[in-house]
């Protein structure tokens, strides 16, 4: 019985981790991974979102260059108050442009007039939106080209 005693008091002496310093130290680093993981989780999150803001200008841009592109009496008649259009319905395709979409507001003739002469323009705003949520909004002053 001295035998076995002495064994087990030479195992106390030995060197090494107990049970209770093993699973503080999986403790320190679980949170250390936590911490790290949500910076990576952040930073996912933040690129996606700038995708979207980055496709949503393009796509209002697009929008926009095309309105520009009609006939100054037209514009008003094709793209009315409240005219909305899917990324799809512009030719996008693809799970990037999945739920944008723009909306146009071409507000009525504006009248300036300058040194006597009046100059008709459509003040046209673009509004691109990822679901109900608007990202972006461009808005310009579009004047007749043909008129002198």
């Amino acid at each position: 019985m001295a035998r076995l005693f002495n064994r087990m008091k030479q195992g106390r002496n030995q060197s090494g981790f107990t049970l209770m310093e093993a699973m503080m130290a999986v403790f320190v680093l679980a949170i250390a991974a936590a911490g790290i993981s949500m910076a990576f989780a952040a930073a996912g999150t933040v690129q996606v979102e700038a995708q979207r803001r980055v496709l949503a200008s393009r796509l209002a841009a697009d929008l926009m260059e095309k309105i520009s592109g009609t006939d100054y009496g037209l514009i008003q008649a094709t793209y009315p108050v409240g005219h909305s259009v899917t990324a799809a319905a512009m030719g996008n395709t693809g799970d990037a442009y999945a739920n944008l979409s723009c909306s146009v507001v071409a507000n009525n003739n504006i009248e300036v007039s300058s040194g006597g002469t009046a100059v008709k323009l459509i003040q046209v705003a673009v509004a691109a939106s990822y679901g109900t949520t608007e990202i972006t909004r461009i808005t310009t002053l579009i004047g007749d080209k043909d008129k002198d």
